[in-house]
């Protein structure tokens, strides 16, 4: 005679179940969303338009920010209020800082713990390098510029020379013990450029992998977008179409001597080259400028996904880099894709 109470009882407590659940899992999802380095889930698409003012000429580095939805600037030459003002106009901000040498002139030169890492030299540059088997100390003077990143706003990091193990005036000149080829401390590389993606997460910023070519198979689902240097002008792009691109992440890249436009393209690089080259063959031309192998965006509101890829072709010196789309995009979402169902599955 209690059948039809039991049934109705049965199923409430089943709404009931699948209730807790729902709220359970929204619960969940609100936690991670919200929780420090979120942003880890998020990466720039390989549509974004870019602008370098960090680096690429001698004493830094100068570009045109109009319709260019990623800027790429120095941390410690840019302040607050400029970072400000970029993301106020819809720009995403990149902070640029040497992750792998130190620089006599940066306002943080002289902490103490920079005397233990102090190696070689670095071959054209006014830097040494650091000693990457050192992990506590260079945590010890890395750290704090990260948080320098955060604190002014900076939406992401590039830290650059993170690639000892391939420069033998870096590991060529460590001690206690020497190393005699790069692959003794390629592991130490790893730990490191690993450490620097998990804490740069941690304060909710994106990452660029800087060259370390070698490592990309490694690294590329640690870091969020790529930054190259000259990759097609030494053949080795394919790891980054493979890994990044393949990825939806973009690689920004960097040619100093004039490139294929056409080339760039189909490969899915968002490429900038040199209207002259210096001397060295290191930076460009004091007086030259960047030529975009990609149109700037009518509107910062999305990824530039609809914009025209630049027909120009500089390998031969005649390409201007010039595209005829208007470069209008979708949505912010495009240029930041969010992937929170990423820490689930």
């Amino acid at each position: 005679g209690n059948s039809f109470w039991d049934k109705e009882e049965g199923r409430i407590m089943a709404q009931q179940l699948r209730l807790g659940a729902f709220i359970f899992v929204a619960v969940a999802l609100l936690a991670v969303c919200c929780a420090p380095g979120a942003l880890a889930m998020r990466h720039i698409t390989v549509n974004a338009t870019w602008a370098l003012k960090a680096w690429g000429f001698p004493g830094g580095g100068k570009d045109n920010v109009d319709g260019m939805k990623v800027i790429d600037v120095d941390l410690f030459d840019t302040n607050a209020s400029q970072i400000a003002t970029y993301k106020q106009q819809g720009h995403i901000v990149l902070c640029y800082f040497s992750g792998g040498s130190w620089e006599s002139e940066r306002p943080d030169a002289d902490n103490p713990a920079w005397a233990k890492l102090k190696i070689g030299k670095m071959s054209g540059w006014d830097e040494l390098w650091l000693d990457i088997r050192d992990l506590t100390d260079l945590k010890t003077v890395m750290s704090p510029r990260m948080d320098l990143a955060a604190s002014k706003g900076c939406d992401g990091v590039e830290p650059d020379n993170i690639d000892c193990f391939d420069n033998s005036d870096c590991y060529g000149t460590m001690k206690n013990p020497t190393v005699s080829n790069g692959g003794q401390v390629k592991q130490a590389q790893l730990t490191y450029n690993l450490w620097l993606a998990s804490y740069a997460h941690s304060k909710d910023l994106l990452i660029a992998q800087k060259n370390c070519i070698d490592l990309i198979p490694q690294l590329y689902t640690s870091y969020d977008l790529a930054l190259n240097e000259q990759c097609q002008y030494f053949q080795e792009c394919d790891d980054y179409v493979q890994y990044f691109i393949g990825s939806g992440k973009a690689v920004f890249n960097v040619e100093y001597n004039p490139a294929s436009c056409t080339a760039s393209n189909q490969l899915g690089l968002r490429t900038k080259y040199c209207s002259a080259v210096s001397s060295d063959g290191n930076t460009c031309a004091s007086s030259a400028t960047w030529i975009d192998c990609f149109s700037k965006q009518s509107s910062l509101n999305g990824d530039g996904s609809g914009d025209g890829s630049a027909s120009g072709d500089g390998a031969g010196g005649d390409g201007d880099g010039g595209g005829s789309g208007d470069g209008s995009g979708d949505g912010e979402s495009d240029a930041w894709q969010y992937k929170p169902w990423s820490f689930f599955f």
